[in-house]
């Protein structure tokens, strides 16, 4: 919040938001996870590129397309509403720090650059 809100960032700072990033030579990409409510957890990313990615991880062991629906529905509305480029879904699914994470991850839904696709 210091150093992205206030832009008053204090000593220390830095080094935690490197404890947040999967890649130890990126330097800006980091992922926040936090609770969520009717879900199993919600993500956001701050990408090497600078988008914001929003995240959902579904706890659905019954493949239930309903669930997975509803996430869908849920990711679309967060992403419209808070701005954000793009979001992903998926059952134990690292969020991409980067484009070429996007790229290659095996997502169970995207909003943004790829949608769900139809079942």
């Amino acid at each position: 919040m210091r150093t992205f809100v206030a832009r008053e960032p204090l000593p220390g700072d830095a080094a935690m938001l490197a404890e947040l990033r999967r890649d130890e030579h990126a330097d800006s990409a980091f992922s926040l996870y936090l609770r969520a409510v009717g879900f199993y957890g919600a993500i956001v990313t701050l990408t090497e590129e600078g988008d914001v990615v929003f995240g959902l991880s579904i706890d659905d062991p019954m493949d239930d397309p309903v669930a997975e629906r509803r996430a869908f529905e849920v990711l679309t509305g967060l992403v419209e509403e808070l701005g954000g480029s793009s979001g992903i879904g998926g059952v134990e699914l690292p969020p991409p720090q980067s484009l070429a994470e996007w790229s290659a991850c095996g997502a169970e839904f995207r909003v943004g650059s790829r949608e769900m696709p139809s079942r």
